[in-house]
């Protein structure tokens, strides 16, 4: 929480001059302002207690746009402005473990899904909180503007490079996806060649079916009945002719018989009911032989109003691709020229209403657990 008490301010504003220069930037680039804002005691345990005992601890969290740049070390801390202000007792800190320590967290997504800056809106590439352990408050806020001027200074060895590779990267995969387009132009003017004639075929077809007096754009859906209602035709002949193949297999079997040999009549009998039996099964494969040449007989003229379809779902899949990755070049555009702006690398969480240039502190004093 902070205590918006004057003498902190006066404080936070002093250091603020106090050290203008040292976290100032490139001309582009706002000066960056930290107001402390102090929060409850920092409770550590360490597993060995050390010659020196920290009494504040100070944090901030950095999101970055692209990559973390080199992590800050007791030496490269003590090398800037304020660093070198530090008491000896700070310096001494600086050289233990236990004075340093930094949590990177990298997301998933690196550039915003969306037609707006990232830094905005959009989802950075990661961030990182970084602490620094102090043996008094005011080496506390000292080291806070340390860690500040260490990360503008290395932004300025490396942002150009790493904004220059991030456009290549942008623009290879904007030529890629020019390419693609180009690709898919070029098929969907063949397959929109292709349009007519492949129409032009099943109306052809239809023209020497039974349904050449229907409308055309009604004879699908014919199509489709009738193929159902053969389907329902042969379920029903498959049937009956289970059942005259089950009568014939009993007939012989009881023919086989010696009691049904020896009796004529019974013989007769049985003879005659096979004839009929076969007679009917003749029928019902005839009938089934009709229906399955009505089937395909549909079905070929419903495949070639399928393959109509298929043409017409194909150019239109290939137009969604084209719109997408469209899209997808008109983002880059934004992202490139976003990169080519000059703005930081980093920013910091935390603003101050008001003063955009400004970020919150977190400075705490710390309760060593024995």
């Amino acid at each position: 929480m902070i205590v918006p008490k004057k003498m902190q301010l006066a404080i936070g504003l002093a250091l603020a001059f106090t050290y203008a220069s040292a976290i100032g930037s490139e001309p582009n680039l706002p000066a960056i302002e930290l107001f402390f804002g102090k929060r409850g005691p920092w409770i550590v345990k360490f597993d060995k207690r050390g010659p020196i005992i920290p009494s504040y601890r100070v944090g901030f969290t950095v999101q970055w746009r692209f990559e973390q740049t080199n992590e800050p070390n007791a030496s490269d801390l003590l090398k800037t402005s304020a660093g070198k202000t530090v008491s000896t007792l700070q310096k001494e800190l600086l050289k233990t473990e236990r004075a340093f320590w930094l949590d990177f967290k990298v997301n998933k997504t690196v550039m915003s899904k969306h037609d707006v800056p990232m830094t905005r809106h959009g989802v950075p590439f990661g961030s990182a909180t970084y602490g620094v352990m102090a043996v008094s408050e005011e080496d506390a806020r000292k080291m806070a503007y340390a860690l500040v001027e260490f990360l503008i200074e290395d932004e300025k060895a490396s942002t150009r490079r790493m904004k220059k590779n991030h456009i290549e990267k942008l623009s290879v995969m904007q030529d890629e996806l020019r390419k693609k387009i180009e690709k898919a132009y070029k098929e969907i003017k063949t397959k929109n060649n292709g349009v007519p004639a492949t129409y032009q075929k099943f109306l052809d077809a239809v023209e020497n079916s039974p349904y050449s007096l229907h409308p055309s754009d009604g004879v699908p859906g014919e199509v489709r009945k009738t193929i159902f209602e053969m389907d329902k035709m042969l379920d029903i002949l498959n049937i009956e002719i289970v059942g005259i193949q089950s009568k014939l297999s009993a007939i012989k079997k009881y023919s086989s018989q010696s009691d049904v040999r020896n009796s004529e009549t019974l013989s007769t009998t049985l003879k005659e009911m096979a004839i009929r039996q076969e007679i009917d099964l003749v029928g019902a494969e005839s009938r089934r032989q009709a229906i399955m040449g009505v089937k395909r007989r549909e079905e070929a003229l419903y495949s070639k109003y399928e393959a109509y379809l298929d043409l017409k779902s194909e150019i239109a899949t290939l137009k969604d691709s084209v719109n997408q990755d469209s899209e997808e070049i008109r983002r880059l555009d934004k992202d490139i020229y976003f990169l080519g702006r000059g703005e930081r690398t980093f920013i910091m969480k935390r603003n101050v209403a008001g003063h955009p240039s400004a970020v919150i502190v977190d400075i705490q004093p710390v309760m060593v657990k024995e």
